[in-house]
Order: structure tokens, then C-alpha cells, then sequence
């Protein structure tokens, strides 16, 4: 389990207390609610001004970074441009890094990890390709794919990982994260309404960097108001609609 206490990041983020278990857990909210900064707090790579972030009791913050790399599998919203001239099978492999050492070459257990999740996010065709001759979606869905390959992390933390992905992309991401779920404790962070509904499972929202909403989707959506602003939840059978009011 991982557990937020009295956490403070200035004026971005003031979260009293947060429990995350297995499972997936969605982070919304408008832009400066504060959802990368709770990202980079539940990732540990952002040390709170207050308070702590603990996973099985442990703090995150007096972990070694490969200690918390092997735990935690974490992607910020703008991965570094440093990363384009490697070839998709070479990113994807840093995901196993924590683990088996940034030396260590692929041996034929770490070959068929990369392979199998290029292919789960289509990128099967393109592993010896460099990132820089991608289009912007496949390049993310790359640097996705090297949070998702280390099956012995406990936690996967993503900021953003829809973001100019096509309906196909997205639809094969939606069920990398949701099989996730089914073991690890994952934290994403959407924009879309309709991306949140796919992936299901608890919903936290955030506005001016507290928790306003915690709840299960898509009933979760009905209160989420000062999140989305005027939603409502159309059920009809197996179908889940969303009416959302435009903007004035």
C-alpha cells in the first residue's frame, strides 16, 4: 500500500491523507490543479515541503533512487529529448535497468519482456527504429512501454501517457493499464472524460491542488463538478455515456 500524510508542496498540492492499493487509480483535474506534482510525490521524485509518502511503511524519500526505481516505475509528462537517437528496443529496456543493472546486456529473458510489450502498444514493427523517426504518438507510447516492462514493480505512475495518442494507440494503452491494475498499484493522470470512464477504477480529482472527488467510476463522475465542470452519466445497459456542458 502506498499512503500520502500531510503532504504540502507550497501552494500546489495539500493532501491530508491518501491511501493507494492495487488497482487503478485515475487522476483528473484542469491544468495547475496540481496532478503532476501529486504524480512526482506518489513517484517519489519530489520530496514534499511537508509531510511523507510511504509505501508498506517505508518513506520514499530516504530510498536510494535504484532502491525506489525497482518499486516505483514512474513517467513525467515530458520525457527528456536526450532519449531520441535511442532505438525503441533500447528505451524500453531501460525499464529493466533497476533491476538487472544499466550494464547488463539483453539476454534472451529480457528480449522476449521488450518484445512482448512493444507488441501489446504496436510498436512490435518498429523496435529497431530510432525514437527520432517516430511520430510524436508512437515516441510516447515508447517511453510508456519502459514503465510497463518491469513486471516485478509494485507501483506504475504515468503522467499524461494519452497525449497525442489516436483512438487505436489509446485503446491499446486503455488495456495495458487496465491489466496493470489487475496486479499493481497504477496511478494515471487524463484530461478526457471519455478516457477516464475506459479505464475505469477510482477517480481522484483535483482543483487547486486538494482532492475534491474520490470515487469509483463512473459513478465518481457525478460529483465531479468543480473537476469537469457539468457532467452527467448516462447508463443504459452495458453503454455508459457522458453529457458534459460546453464551456460559456
Amino acid at each position: 500500500m502506498l499512503r500520502l500524510s500531510d503532504v504540502e508542496v507550497g501552494e500546489r498540492l495539500r493532501v491530508s491523507a491518501l491511501s493507494l492499493h492495487p488497482g487503478l487509480n485515475v487522476i483528473v483535474g484542469m491544468n495547475g490543479a496540481g496532478k503532476s506534482t501529486l504524480l512526482d510525490v506518489i513517484a517519489g521524485v519530489l520530496q514534499p515541503a511537508r509531510g511523507r509518502a510511504l509505501l508498506d511503511d517505508n518513506d520514499l524519500a530516504c530510498m536510494s533512487p535504484r532502491q525506489r526505481a525497482r518499486l516505483v516505475a514512474s513517467l513525467g509528462q515530458e520525457p527528456s529529448s536526450s532519449f531520441h537517437e535511442l532505438s525503441v528496443q533500447a528505451r524500453i529496456a531501460q525499464g529493466l535497468a533497476p533491476r538487472r543493472g544499466h550494464n547488463a546486456g539483453l539476454d534472451d529473458e529480457a528480449r522476449q519482456r521488450v518484445a512482448a510489450v512493444a507488441d501489446e502498444l504496436g510498436l512490435a514493427s518498429s523496435l529497431h527504429r530510432r525514437l527520432a523517426q517516430l511520430s510524436g504518438g508512437e515516441r510516447r507510447r515508447a517511453h510508456v512501454a519502459r514503465v510497463l516492462v518491469d513486471e516485478q514493480a509494485q507501483v506504475i505512475v504515468v503522467d499524461e501517457p494519452f497525449a497525442g495518442l489516436d483512438r487505436l494507440a489509446t485503446s491499446l494503452l486503455v488495456t495495458a493499464l487496465r491489466r496493470r491494475g489487475e496486479r499493481h498499484t497504477v496511478v494515471v493522470s487524463v484530461h478526457e472524460v471519455q478516457t477516464a470512464l475506459a479505464l475505469g477504477g477510482r477517480l481522484l480529482g483535483l482543483h487547486g491542488g486538494s482532492i475534491v472527488v474520490d470515487g469509483l467510476l463512473p459513478q465518481a463522475l457525478h460529483e465531479a463538478g468543480p473537476v469537469w465542470g457539468d457532467v452527467r452519466v448516462v447508463v443504459d445497459g452495458d453503454y455508459v455515456g457522458v453529457l458534459q456542458k460546453r464551456p460559456d
